[in-house]
């Protein structure tokens, strides 16, 4: 039956005794009413085109597109034309592509590891230091990201954050790998501050204090990591038996704290050109990639190469057991989202925490995520109730029900997966 169309069955008898030529004529009434609210619905305006049913999707500039859905909803008892439109934005995380900069796994574990610790534990310093240490380089990335703005819509750049790869049983890391039709270029970053030299096989970092004695920090020389993350990643490439041409490579170490300096005396001869702040990498970037002559690598091998990489990429995960730490150490309840304070206590339909008096009606799915990040990704009703301090199996499953946590196996000791709070 077409939209606003009246049959002339199916009408019967009223109690109050009204003829069949009354009923019609009514029906003609709602017949006339209808077809008046949908006068004009089969016209076609010059702006837009309106068909009724229609999806129009309109592609925008940077990959955005907009889709228009026309259709007819019934409300009040009257017919009205309706649009729907979709604005889909490729956000800029994703520009930067293919593997985004987010905090990596073992930093949410730490983090985590230190809000389920119990305050005076033996390993929470340690857990802390640590902590700190992936923060700050974390934080050094961001800075790094920030500096690379120009290159965020160039579709040809594809950029891969924190990268990890494992060849003959060993991994190698990169902090920022860069692929281009034509080159491959090398970063690796460093977020620290003071006095930076640079001799031969060898990074000094002194850090001035406030009575005028400071002890240098030694480390690895910067430009020999990234050369061997170089060496390894050209290595690994080789083994994986992918058919591409040479490509041109280039490595680069960035200094990202604000108040590191390079001390003028560095020995290192390539400093000047490998060495800078973070303010130099657009400029010498944008250098670079004009310089970078014909594109040896098809659309096709591109493809290709994202795939091995994105395949072979394993995150480093912390293990309680390195620290000797027991998942039975572990505080159990409901973290504060404000305060991370542990447990909060159920008052009717609100959990409340004890020490900042925040009210949340859900605040279990970051607790969850602590437990798939420090314990293991699946978990069973009971664990849901102990871990979490529940009062019955009954809440558990309820939570089970909002959150739509996936189901692992049969309904005999089901389990149900908590990875979703692992991957974002």
């Amino acid at each position: 039956m077409k939209v606003g169309e009246v049959t002339d069955g199916g009408y019967k008898q009223s109690a109050g005794g009204d003829s069949r030529a009354e009923k019609m004529s009514a029906a003609k009434e709602r017949q006339q009413k209808v077809d008046e609210q949908m006068k004009g619905l089969d016209e076609e305006p010059a702006e837009v085109d309106e068909k009724i049913g229609q999806v129009d999707e309109q592609p925008l500039q940077n990959g955005n597109s907009l889709t228009v859905h026309n259709y007819i909803r019934k409300k009040e008892g009257n017919f009205v034309r309706c649009r729907s439109i979709e604005f889909t934005i490729l956000e800029r995380s994703s520009v930067l592509k293919i593997k985004p900069l987010i905090p990596s796994i073992r930093l949410r574990q730490l983090e985590a590891l230190l809000w389920r610790l119990p305050p005076h534990h033996p390993k929470k310093d340690l857990i802390l230091e640590e902590y700190l240490t992936c923060q700050s380089g974390y934080a050094g990335e961001k800075t790094l990201k920030y500096y690379l703005r120009p290159f965020l819509y160039q579709k040809d750049l594809h950029f891969f954050h924190n990268l990890r790869l494992s060849q003959f049983g060993y991994f190698f890391e990169i902090d920022l790998l860069i692929i281009s039709k034509g080159q491959i270029i090398f970063i690796e970053n460093k977020n620290t501050k003071g006095k930076h030299t640079f001799k031969s096989n060898q990074f000094l970092r002194e850090e001035e204090k406030i009575n005028g004695k400071s002890a240098p920090d030694v480390f690895k020389e910067p430009l020999l990591q990234v050369k061997s993350q170089q060496r390894d990643f050209m290595s690994w490439l080789g083994s994986k038996n992918l058919q591409i041409p040479p490509l041109r490579k280039i490595h680069f170490v960035t200094l990202t704290h604000k108040q590191a300096y390079i001390n003028p005396d560095s020995s290192v001869a390539e400093i000047a050109n490998k060495i800078f702040r973070v303010e130099c990498l657009p400029f010498i970037l944008q250098k670079n990639l004009e310089c970078s002559g014909p594109s040896p690598l098809s659309d096709h091998q591109i493809k290709r190469l994202i795939k091995l990489i994105m395949s072979n990429h394993e995150s480093l995960k912390l293990n309680l057991k390195t620290y000797n730490i027991l998942p039975t150490q572990l505080l159990k309840g409901i973290r504060c989202l404000k305060c991370s304070a542990i447990p909060m206590v159920r008052e009717k339909l609100t959990w409340i925490c004890r020490k900042c008096s925040f009210r949340s009606t859900n605040p279990i799915a970051a607790s969850l995520e602590d437990y798939a990040l420090l314990v293991r990704e699946n978990i069973t009703c009971n664990q849901i109730q102990d871990f979490l301090l529940m009062s019955s199996p009954q809440s558990a499953y309820r939570c089970i029900r909002k959150l739509e946590l996936e189901k692992k196996n049969a309904l005999k000791n089901r389990m149900y997966s908590l990875k979703k709070f692992i991957v974002k």
